[in-house]
């Protein structure tokens, strides 16, 4: 049932009797009641009605004027022919007019501003309208003849974040539907001083008022800062976030943070993609074959590296070793540690630390050690820089293993591909020389060359200043790798148990053949000998 009400007149005064709705019945509005107490001349306060019928929840008798008035019946003439309401939201005052049934409609101006005065309405009233309408009004129309003023409500401080807040996980899909699993957007790098996030200042509300002159108060603005956590800075305004060292930046809590380390939760693989990152990264699971991780700083795997490429500027730390299948490449730039090495290329520019190394490639600047149980080194090639330090070398299948010392293997392997790239260089300058001299034999001849010709001269000739310069730069590089092959001499090999059949040992220039078992030696080149002491 919806809400109803009633006026009740009484010896000290009238009373509007409102009776709640019941369940989701419609609730009496406020301009139902003006309505009837209009017709009857019955003086009200707009707003203590509204506040009342608002705040009720419960059926209620209100008193609404202190004295019984005696309402005279006025003549034909003065017969009223408005009625003025205010919307639920006092932001407006309207008037309706209604055709008069014993005269002709005269719209009387003062009495429409009397009782917006007996409202106590204080917003202006549009008099430009109201004098429009004197000979043209729609009867039964509401016309807006006062407004309130709007509040302007705050707007809020605005965070942008000049990164990917989270994670996507989503592979890279090209035009034709293939699926690349290598692009996976798991890390959003950052550079020392890149903006991370801008705060957006907000801007304070406005006051409005409603028809009656009662103030709105705008909602109160919000306080919003930036926060921030590690490797993290921030401008002296506090509006901009900068990043204060190379990473991975991350939303925590809502704090931006910069982390030097990415933390792989399980394998690298299909799930995250090949990685790329400034700084440090640690997998807690293994690195599948096909996929890659490279790092500025440190790698730390605690499963196994299986054919894939792994590159570190730092140093790579492998718990369980690498099960390279032939196809596996790992680069540091300083140690690397692995518990074992299996059919993969190492490459490290400080030293190699393993349990065991088995059919692999193997090259360091400074030491190798293999060491703990087996300490075996079988099949390959291994070479370091100073020292080769190992339990067995070799094995008693007589499995062919190259060891190599004395010389940086990095710099051994630029004199080479230097010895072998310098004939091509001359061949190549000799073929030029041949060009320009069959062109300036044709220009003798003609007098001139014709267009492809002369491009065919100026080609040549360039050509010929930037051959002249290679072979220039690798002669000189030549001599430089050529004094320090021959001067590194104090490299050494340390077997603590046996050197079997077929291991070809070279220490600096001078080389070695094992044909018989060897056991508990030390090994150094004396001259042009590699030279054999017991350890």
């Amino acid at each position: 049932m919806d809400g109803s009400f009633k006026v009740n007149k009484k010896e000290d005064g009238y009373y509007i009797e409102v009776k709640m709705p019941d369940n989701d019945g419609k609730k009496v509005e406020v301009g139902e009641i003006t309505k009837l107490l209009q017709e009857e001349n019955i003086d009200y306060d707009i707003s203590m009605l509204i506040d009342v019928l608002e705040n009720s929840t419960e059926d209620i008798e209100i008193k609404i004027n202190d004295l019984v008035e005696t309402v005279e019946v006025e003549e034909e003439t003065n017969e009223k022919n408005f009625n003025l309401y205010v919307s639920e939201d006092r932001m407006r005052a309207y008037v309706r007019f209604y055709a008069t049934k014993n005269s002709e409609f005269k719209m009387d101006i003062e009495s429409i501003l009397d009782d917006i005065r007996r409202f106590k309405i204080t917003a202006t009233v549009d008099e430009e309208l109201l004098n429009s309408l004197q000979n043209n009004v729609d009867f039964n129309k509401d016309y807006t003849i006062a407004i309130g003023k709007n509040v302007v409500q705050p707007k809020e401080p605005e965070i942008t974040y000049h990164f990917k807040t989270e994670k996507d996980f989503r592979p890279e899909v090209d035009e034709d539907g293939n699926v690349n699993y290598h692009k996976i957007s798991v890390v959003a790098h950052v550079e020392k001083g890149q903006l991370l996030a801008t705060l957006t200042p907000g801007i304070e509300g406005i006051p409005g008022y409603d028809v009656y002159g009662n103030v709105i108060v705008p909602l109160k603005q919000k306080i919003i800062r930036l926060k921030r956590g590690k490797n993290v800075i921030v401008n002296d305004d506090g509006t901009e976030l900068f990043a204060d060292a190379d990473g991975l930046v991350k939303l925590e809590d809502g704090k931006v943070v910069v982390n030097d380390s990415l933390d792989v939760p399980g394998n690298v693989g299909t799930s995250t993609g090949d990685l790329e990152f400034k700084g440090s990264v640690v997998v807690n699971g293994n690195v599948m074959t096909g996929f890659s991780i490279k790092a500025k700083g440190d790698i730390e795997v605690l499963g196994v590296v299986e054919g894939a490429v792994v590159e570190a500027g730092g140093n790579i730390l492998l718990h369980r070793g690498i099960q390279g299948m032939n196809r596996c490449k790992v680069s540091a730039g300083g140690d690397v540690m692995a518990r074992y090495i299996e059919n993969g290329e190492v490459f490290a520019g400080g030293s190699i630390h393993s349990e065991a190394i088995l059919h692999s490639n193997v090259s360091a600047k400074g030491e190798i050690k293999v060491e703990g149980k087996k300490g075996m080194i079988t099949g390959g090639n291994v070479r370091a820089g100073t020292e080769i330090t190992a339990n067995i070398l070799g094995s008693h299948m007589g499995t062919s293993t190259n060891i190599e010392v004395g010389i940086d293997p990095a710099q051994w392997d630029e004199y080479n591909d230097l010895l072998k790239e310098y004939p091509k260089l001359q061949a190549d300058a000799e073929k030029l020389e041949q060009v320009l001299a069959l062109l300036n034999k044709r220009k003798e001849i003609d007098g001139e060359l014709d267009e492809q010709k002369k491009e065919m001269y100026i080609s040549a000739t360039r050509n010929k200043i930037i051959l002249t310069n290679k072979i220039s730069q690798a002669e000189k590089r030549i001599e430089e790798l050529k004094v320090e092959v021959e001067r590194r001499n104090d490299g050494k090999i340390k077997v603590r148990n046996t050197i079997y059949p077929g291991v070809r040992i070279t220490i600096g220039t001078a080389k070695y053949f094992v044909r018989d078992e060897i056991k508990y030696v030390s090994m150094y080149k004396e001259g042009a000998d590699v030279k054999l002491t017991s350890l």
